[in-house]
């Protein structure tokens, strides 16, 4: 049924900043920017090869600049949700009350680019209450052309090595891993593809895999450390070439920690200090490349 991560949403107070933000830390341009008539609210889209980043912020009267609003007063910015990318809304629906969720209907929406160089993007909706989904904000989506939105551009010519490429993985902290299992693959089908213990980073960690994607599910060992409520915590960003990621955003004043060994074998990593609106990132990359 769920065949992609579609995006995932960050919720930010305005748009220009965070823009600014994410073109320093990806080497890209968005692929869109524009808004949601009648939701109060606009966007920012950041394509890369397997899903995109939705920056959303409240604007003018609506349901969803609601949302964002109470989200910004009560978290700030960061993770708000996920949205799982279905090819049939409706199919989808059907199959998500045959699971015991209170699915809604198809809704349609529509997204209207700012600057008119493209045709308004449209989708439906089929959308799921909190109270079903751990508190967790997600939501299925069938685009009308998943294709309309085109990948997001390079910042400089020829520096594709030193830019994202794809989201590794998004990353939901929890209290009850069980219980986000019994969601996750229970309910929305997705492939549980490890649940390991690692005793000595004091974690348990689950990792669900769809669309050349990861979700990763954290829960602390230590009962005195663990969240007090689900909710999505960290992201990964894949690059090409780290020690040029790296460079590059070292010379456009981002701090970045040194790149060390990653713990997926192959892999090295390195921590922003910035850019990131308080959004715990990492940036990883084939260990071959350095």
């Amino acid at each position: 049924m769920i065949d992609i991560i579609d995006h995932i949403l960050i919720a930010v107070p305005e748009l220009d900043g965070p823009v600014a933000d994410y073109t320093q830390l990806t080497g890209r341009l968005p692929s869109w920017r524009g808004s949601h008539p009648g939701l109060g609210s606009v966007n920012a889209l950041f394509r890369f090869s397997n899903t995109y980043i939705e920056l959303v912020a409240p604007k003018g009267e609506g349901r969803f600049g609601d949302i964002l609003r109470t989200h910004l007063e009560k978290s700030g910015a960061g993770i708000i949700g996920l949205a799982f990318g279905v090819e049939d809304a409706a199919g989808a629906a059907a199959f998500l009350r045959e699971k015991g969720l209170s699915a809604s209907d198809p809704l349609p929406g529509e997204g209207a680019d700012e600057s008119g160089a493209f045709s308004p993007r449209r989708w439906k909706n089929v959308m799921l209450p909190p109270e079903e989904t751990n508190g967790l904000f997600m939501f299925l989506i069938e685009q009308e052309d998943r294709l309309a939105l085109p990948f997001a551009p390079l910042v400089k010519e020829g520096e594709g090595r030193a830019a994202a490429e794809a989201i590794d993985h998004v990353v939901i902290n929890t209290p009850d891993a069980d219980n986000v299992i019994a969601l996750l693959q229970g309910k929305l089908g997705l492939r549980l593809a490890l649940d390991n213990t690692v005793k000595e980073w004091g974690v348990r960690q689950i990792f669900f895999r769809t669309g050349r994607m990861t979700i990763e599910v954290i829960s602390s060992l230590d009962e005195k450390k663990r969240a007090k409520e689900d909710h999505y915590w960290g992201l990964t960003f894949r690059y090409p070439d780290l020690t040029k990621a790296r460079a590059r955003l070292l010379e456009a004043g981002v701090p970045v920690s040194d790149i060390r060994k990653g713990r997926k074998k192959g892999t090295v990593v390195a921590t922003p200090k910035g850019a990131t609106f308080g959004i715990p990132t990492l940036l990883l990359a084939p260990e071959r490349a350095e």
